[in-house]
């Protein structure tokens, strides 16, 4: 008896050692089913099932002809069954984002109407939070009306409650774009509607993403203007905190998505220390559950476009995260790129995703059950009609996609500087291609404090004249970007 326990036990070790290293991949793309028109996902999740979930919308040839769209896949990508939602005519009906219940239904948030009118009349952009069953059939929807232009643009699940996020804005007054909240339970009732209480007379002021922290506590974060905001809730929608993140302008600091892990908020946008020169660098932050900074990270530029953003980023249970977004390219517009990093901010691989020809922008990551990760993209195909990608990788990034673009150009140059910190001055040294004439060094706000002509290949920059603080050390062209901190 014990030698069959034994027996059975070691085909049951051998079988889920054996499905563990056999991570499944794929890349597959979905269009709309009327052509010319366009489908695009926003969000995607993985079912109960194994297999896919992913909300976005769908146009029928013309643009007030968009439908919110939900497309079920299994496992391997292909495609179930999918269905679409909200009045016509319309161009704003969208889901932006979705998550399915223990139970098997689906909450979904996004924008839209499902008001009945003429047909000749466009229906409202309303914030809408929907649930369907396992098929898709729809059970019950919540539409708020908090502006003439709305979204609910994300969601957590917490304690039982649906928290949405997203932004309401009236055009016709000046009055600014606002972050807003829908709360309700997760059978619909109950529905709170509201503004989030966050004190803003400068700019228009937008949610893009939220998180749970904890039992009955979550963080949302933004931006208005060339700042951004950090700022934590309850399950009933007060706020409990709020930081603001960033300077005036000319700089610019835009942080596009949230998420948690083991006490420590992780954040992720762009990061530019002047808006003329429209270069921006991809970025992330932690911060501590009081909001306080533990530490930042820049990208350096990996083409001569200068533009990287991060769009996404996800937490694993052992501290390592994925940090992904788009780089700009001279020919295909954007390009999507992952990067793993360790809890010390440490790259652990990096890849480059896409097509040979179009343009490749994520929209969604997320962690599969078998450690790999789902890579959401808009495929906007140059020689054809544009669809939807989803890119199923392993662990290691790897998987059945191209990489259209180089990783790094031959054409950067290689900078150091050290030490960093520094006190009263350090050294800058070149690779031998460095075609510029001036070292400059850059406040966060943009301000040019000090320049220097570039004499040799390593120099020695005095910096005993500056405060303490964070600044940007590039030369005249713009050709690279390192950050220095001074402690005087």
């Amino acid at each position: 008896m014990k030698k069959q326990i034994l027996i059975t036990l070691t085909i049951l070790f051998s079988t889920s050692f054996a499905f563990a290293q056999n991570t499944i991949v794929f890349e597959k793309l979905y269009y709309t089913n009327d052509y010319p028109g366009v489908s695009c996902a926003r969000c995607v999740t993985q079912c109960n099932d194994g297999g896919y979930l992913l909300g976005g919308y769908a146009t029928f040839g013309a643009w007030y002809d968009q439908k919110m769209l939900l497309l079920k896949v299994d496992s391997l990508g292909n495609e179930e069954w999918r269905k679409h939602y909200g009045e016509i005519p319309s161009s704003y009906n969208m889901i932006w984002d979705l998550q399915q219940l223990q139970n098997g239904n689906i909450i979904c948030c996004g924008s839209g109407s499902f008001i009945d009118g003429s047909s000749n009349d466009l229906k409202p952009r309303n914030s809408i939070i929907i649930c369907v069953d396992s098929v898709g059939n729809m059970l019950w929807y919540n539409e708020a009306n908090l502006g003439q232009k709305e979204e609910f643009n994300n969601l957590v699940i917490n304690d039982n409650k649906v928290i949405c996020s997203g932004w309401a804005k009236n055009p016709p007054t000046k009055d600014y774009a606002k972050p807003i909240l829908g709360i309700c339970n997760t059978n619909g009732e109950e529905l709170n509607s509201r503004t989030l209480d966050i004190d803003n007379t400068e700019n228009d002021m937008f949610v893009r993403s939220i998180c749970n922290l904890s039992y009955s506590k979550n963080a949302i974060v933004g931006d208005y203007g060339s700042k951004s905001f950090l700022c934590t809730i309850n399950n009933q929608g007060d706020t409990i905190q709020t930081k603001i993140i960033g300077n005036d302008s000319p700089s610019q600091q835009t942080l596009y998505d949230i998420t948690f892990i083991d006490g420590e908020i992780i954040c992720c946008g762009l990061i530019n220390d002047n808006i003329i020169d429209n270069a921006h660098n991809a970025y992330f932050a932690k911060y501590d559950n009081s909001l306080n900074i533990i530490s930042d990270f820049w990208y350096p530029f990996e083409n001569e476009e200068e533009i990287m953003f991060a769009k996404k980023v996800v937490a694993e249970a052992n501290g390592d995260f994925i940090v992904a977004g788009v780089i700009g390219t001279p020919d295909r517009n954007w390009e999507t790129w992952i990067k793993k990093h360790n809890s010390n901010n440490e790259i652990l691989w990096e890849k480059c995703i896409g097509y040979e020809t179009g343009s490749d922008e994520i929209q969604h990551l997320i962690k599969t059950a078998d450690g790999g990760y789902a890579i959401l993209v808009f495929f906007n195909n140059y020689d054809g009609p544009s669809a939807i990608s989803l890119i199923k990788i392993d662990k290691n990034g790897n998987g059945n996609y191209s990489s259209p673009v180089l990783t790094i150009s031959n054409s950067l140059n290689y900078v150091n500087v050290y030490p960093n910190p520094a006190s009263n001055n350090c050294y800058i040294e070149f690779s031998d291609n460095l075609a510029s004439e001036y070292i400059e060094i850059y406040s966060l706000t943009g301000v040019l404090v000090l320049s220097y002509k570039i004499e040799n290949k390593k120099q020695m920059l005095n910096t005993s004249q500056l405060k303490s603080g964070l600044y940007i050390i590039t030369d005249e062209k713009r050709s690279f970007t390192k950050k220095l901190i001074i402690n005087n």
